[in-house]
């Protein structure tokens, strides 16, 4: 029932889109979140009225949805209420892990922490004793600051009950999706597969540690990096001076893009005329800012900057 999930929201989303003449991002997003969910409870619900319950979930799994509950609210018990109250944990527990899949927006930083607080107050369930095992290693090897402990406990945690209890068919996940080209990665998603060898099988496995790898290697090179140094220099007008510093402090956060004054402390230097500028450093050409495509090739260019330092980080 669950695998042409996204396939069918897919298309109710597109056919929306292209009959509406003008939408905003905000409302885009809504649109899409509210479709998503819709799709998600009619699956359910068809699937319960045909009696294709789930079969009971362990003591342990359920105690660590207990914790999801606590802050995550999607009114299950509402919508299913028909439902004989013996079957209500299991169903429960496989709507809220799909819909946290299929919904990665309701998912925010703060709710994220305060279920990784929940599970580090068990200490005998050992879904979270195996987190925390991982995540002990990882934090020892990596250095990972103690602020995103929390946050890491979940990711781990909820992942893995996704790859146990959801089909790599539902997810429309398989191995031959998952990417070598990063060192980084590799090496952090062995380590998760070691902890865990005797948890999943060889497929789900694999899938579970390159998602965990991708996943804290994307915030770990966010921590770690060193932002790209940027001088601006203009021969023209002084306006492009401050509308070029003000735009990059307002896209870029200083731990991404650093703006200097000299420029020989600079990697890239963005000019409105020729400048010299020594072997280590670009010069990029910044023609008109009143010009979008200019503006355009600008991000492209510095995004590309970020991608490729943090992917060839030496964690």
């Amino acid at each position: 029932m669950l695998t042409y999930l996204l396939e069918i929201t897919a298309n109710q989303i597109d056919k929306t889109m292209t009959t509406t003449v003008a939408v905003s991002t905000n409302q885009a997003w809504s649109l899409s979140h509210q479709l998503k969910m819709q799709t998600l409870l009619n699956v359910f619900d068809n699937a319960n009225k045909m009696g294709k319950l789930a079969q009971k979930a362990s003591r342990e799994e359920l105690e660590v949805m207990t914790a999801v509950y606590k802050e995550l609210h999607l009114g299950f018990s509402n919508h299913f209420n028909y439902i004989s109250k013996n079957a209500f944990p299991t169903e429960k527990m496989f709507f809220y892990l799909a819909t946290m899949y299929y919904l990665p927006e309701s998912l925010t930083a703060d709710l994220m922490r305060k279920v990784g607080e929940h599970l580090g107050e068990y200490r005998n369930n050992q879904i979270i004793v195996k987190a925390n095992q991982l995540l002990g290693k990882l934090v020892e090897k990596y250095t990972i600051p103690k602020k995103y402990h929390q946050l890491f406990l979940f990711h781990i945690t909820y992942r893995f009950l996704i790859t146990k209890q959801l089909s790599l068919e539902v997810l429309f996940l398989a191995t031959n999706s998952i990417s070598d080209i990063n060192a980084n990665v590799r090496q952090i998603s062995r380590d998760v597969q070691m902890t865990y060898k005797n948890e999943l099988s060889v497929g789900a496995l694999e899938v579970f540690g390159f998602q965990i790898a991708e996943l804290l290697y994307s915030y770990m090179s966010h921590l770690v990096a060193e932002p790209v140094k940027i001088a601006i220099y203009s021969s023209y007008s002084a306006n492009y001076l401050m509308v070029l510093k003000n735009i990059l402090h307002g896209i870029y956060k200083k731990k991404s893009v650093l703006i200097v004054e000299k420029i020989e402390d600079a990697e890239i230097v963005i000019a409105d005329s020729a400048v010299n500028v020594n072997d280590h450093q670009v010069l990029f050409y910044f023609e008109d800012v009143h010009r979008i495509e200019t503006w355009k090739k600008l991000a492209i260019y510095i995004q590309t900057v970020l991608i490729k330092r943090r992917t060839q980080l030496n964690i």
